[in-house]
């Protein structure tokens, strides 16, 4: 594919989903987006291409949903570079839809270069490790409520004893939704964090991940784990999606 340049002065929404499932060659063209009005941006692919979008300042809904073919893990790193600079170019986005497929295990690095999202109110994200949650977090001092659609890895790894605890904990962080909670050590450590830290809190909703219907775990005394731990907050709504409906 070529460069292609679109400039449409009054352009609010742009959506784009792109792939190159049916090549092995690396694709190393240009999409070039220029409006001064566009408010809402999408993007769906497997982020081989440049995207550069001018007069990104206005944009304040934007859903990035990356996949990443297995064999092609030679061209990860150039692929988290992309993510990357594709998440600097939209610093004043209000909602923000992050869903990453078979990615961050081969380009964990994606979120070490972030900018401050300073109008940031909604996060969503699905794969995400214990490290990124907490920087992107750091980097979200407004955040008002986040939502994960699975667990998250590798929070074992980093020691939340001595973390800083996010801005947002502390001023604005009053929704937490858990979907896809596979009631691991990882995924316990994370809402221990949020129960202990987050200040602002107000509800907290978790809902059991679908493999754990037919699994020999008692939800029940999860439940009674979660709901003995420290809380820093004045009030909470804690609410848990029925096992079997999840």
């Amino acid at each position: 594919m070529q460069n292609i340049s679109l400039q449409v002065p009054l352009l609010e929404r742009f959506s784009l989903a792109i792939w190159n499932h049916h090549s092995n060659e690396s694709c190393e063209s240009t999409i070039k987006v220029y409006s001064q009005h566009l408010t809402d941006f999408s993007y769906e692919g497997d982020l081989e291409h440049d995207i550069v979008l001018c007069g990104s300042s206005s944009i304040h809904n934007a859903s990035i949903v990356i996949v990443i073919d297995e064999d092609k893990k030679d061209r990860m790193e150039k692929d988290g570079f992309r993510t990357c600079k594709l998440l600097r170019q939209i610093p004043e986005v209000e909602r923000l839809k992050l869903l990453f497929y078979k990615v961050l295990r081969h380009a964990s690095d994606i979120f070490t270069n972030l900018p401050v999202f300073g109008k940031l109110t909604y996060l969503q994200l699905n794969e995400v490790t214990g490290e990124a949650l907490l920087q992107l977090l750091h980097n979200s001092p407004i955040l008002n409520t986040l939502v994960l659609l699975n667990g998250v890895s590798n929070l074992n790894k980093v020691d939340l004893t001595s973390v800083m605890v996010p801005h947002c904990f502390l001023s604005s962080f009053k929704v937490f939704q858990f979907k896809g909670f596979n009631a691991n050590k990882c995924d316990l450590c994370l809402v221990k964090f949020m129960m202990a830290n987050a200040t602002t809190l107000e509800k907290m909703t978790i809902s059991p991940a679908f493999w754990m219907r037919y699994a020999d775990i008692d939800f029940g005394k999860v439940k009674e784990e979660i709901l003995s731990l420290p809380k820093c907050y004045s009030f909470c709504v804690i609410e848990f999606s029925n096992i079997s409906s999840s």
